[in-house]
């Protein structure tokens, strides 16, 4: 036979039956090639035994195969979240939250107490964050729903029952709700829901984080993707949004849906005001135009005048100017201290406090920590400012100044008669009850049109 052994001689028990049937007929897996592996072939075609192949003159040795379960499983106690993580959004709800007992991995076990506690501003419906349940049949218990805070954010689950623990992940997005509110009739429009943390950039409309550009009650963003914008009113009645999408900049009007062309602007400019931009090197730049209104500019505001023009005025080292956009006229410059900015329609506040008129050698203020200067509806200007815990508003064409209130420190003016204090009350000049609480962002502006004034104002969901 050579290199083959008859498989006979390698297996001593085999049934009567087999010997008999095995001496009439040979068959190919009886026999064991040297040269090849050592298999043998079982009836169902599937390997039982291997020979473990040796030496040449070594007799083949049985090796047995014994099949075991991919995985055994566990004796031990679990508690686990049935979902692996949860989202959610601010001020809504987060339902039908389980967590699960089992004796061993897979058993239920049922009449086990389980504890639930939430974290970072998660409420359960009740307003508390621990929750108690006894397991059911299946070894679970259903949490009540689950409350999320306006900020939304990430925050963990987290269950205990004995010696067990288990966490989930929880991450939801925040929301807010932007409202308008007319100060000379009183009346309020809203809430519109937006995307937490947005910024009021004018009359109707915010910006969210990522770039939305948002109009009060229009669920189609104006634009996404922008980096700056600003919305005035103007005397017809007609809300303009200026913005910017990477190097280009856009003006829309939101009352009509018709934009003016684009023009290219370079990066990192931002919108200072009706069709102007302000580059980082200190280009002033009008939409539409190709000469730069100024170079070297180190603060800018444009505004619309009751007339529908518009009216930019800026500083360039330690001089003031204000240009008319619609007939190219300059004002003669006055000089202003260092590092003075503009607040406003020909109006600029210096470091130390002093609240400057284009044109006008006697301050307006001094001590002022925060202004805001308007164009009415006769293209008068006013200007809204605080002197420590006082706020006023001044008529910049017939010297009248409104009675004082009295403010929260540090609160901020945001537009015309109107302050945000620093725990979000926002306030009205001449007036007792706050318009509203919790406000992140708010601009107030004046209505060429009628000489209304309306703030938009942005404040938590809930």
């Amino acid at each position: 036979m050579g290199g083959f052994y008859p498989v006979e001689t390698l297996f001593s028990v085999r049934s009567a039956e087999r010997k008999r049937t095995n001496r009439m007929t040979k068959k190919t897996r009886d026999l064991i090639i040297a040269s090849s592996d050592w298999t043998i072939p079982a009836e169902d075609g599937v390997h039982r035994r291997t020979i473990v192949k040796g030496a040449a003159w070594t007799v083949p040795v049985v090796a047995m195969s014994v099949a075991t379960p991919a995985a055994a499983a566990s004796d031990s106690p679990t508690l686990a979240f049935t979902q692996a993580k949860y989202t959610g959004t601010g001020c809504a709800t987060i339902t039908s939250v389980q967590v699960k007992r089992t004796t061993d991995g897979t058993t239920a076990d049922p009449g086990k107490v389980v504890t639930v506690t939430l974290s970072d501003g998660y409420t359960f419906a009740d307003g508390t964050t621990s929750y108690s349940g006894t397991t059911n049949a299946n070894g679970l218990i259903t949490l009540p729903d689950i409350k999320v805070p306006a900020k939304g954010g990430d925050s963990s689950f987290g269950a205990s029952s004995d010696t067990l623990s288990a966490s989930a992940p929880v991450s939801s997005t925040s929301t807010s709700s932007l409202y308008r509110r007319n100060l000379t009739t009183g009346s309020v429009d809203g809430p519109d829901t937006v995307p937490g943390d947005s910024t009021v950039v004018g009359n109707y409309a915010s910006l969210a984080p990522d770039g939305t550009l948002h109009e009060f009650d229009n669920a189609t963003a104006v634009a996404k993707k922008v980096t700056s914008a600003v919305s005035q009113v103007g005397n017809n009645g007609n809300r303009y949004v200026t913005y910017i999408i990477g190097t280009t900049l856009y003006r829309k009007n939101l009352n009509t849906g018709t934009s003016d062309t684009t023009d290219t602007i370079p990066a990192d400019s931002t919108v200072v005001g009706n069709t102007v931009s302000l580059a980082p090197d200190g280009t002033l730049h009008q939409l539409g135009e190709k000469t730069a209104i100024a170079t070297g500019v180190t603060s800018a505001l444009a505004e619309i005048g009751g007339n529908n023009g518009t009216y930019v005025t800026y500083i360039v080292g330690t001089s003031l100017y204000r240009k008319t956009l619609s007939t190219g006229a300059v004002s003669d410059p006055d000089t202003v201290p260092k590092d003075s900015i503009v607040v406003g329609n020909t109006v600029s506040l210096a470091p130390d406090g002093t609240l400057h008129q284009l044109g006008v050698t006697t301050a307006i203020a001094t001590g002022v920590t925060s202004a805001v200067a308007q164009i009415g509806s006769n293209n008068e200007t006013y200007v809204t400012y605080i002197v420590g815990t006082s706020l006023y508003r001044k008529n910049l064409s017939t010297g009248k100044v409104d009675t004082s209130d009295t403010v929260p420190a540090n609160s901020t003016v945001v537009g015309n008669l109107t302050s945000l204090a620093p725990d979000g009350t926002l306030h009205q000049l001449g007036t007792t009850t706050a318009i509203a609480t919790g406000v992140t962002s708010a601009v107030a502006d004046i209505n060429p049109a009628n000489n209304d004034s309306y703030v938009t104002y942005v404040k938590p969901a809930c």
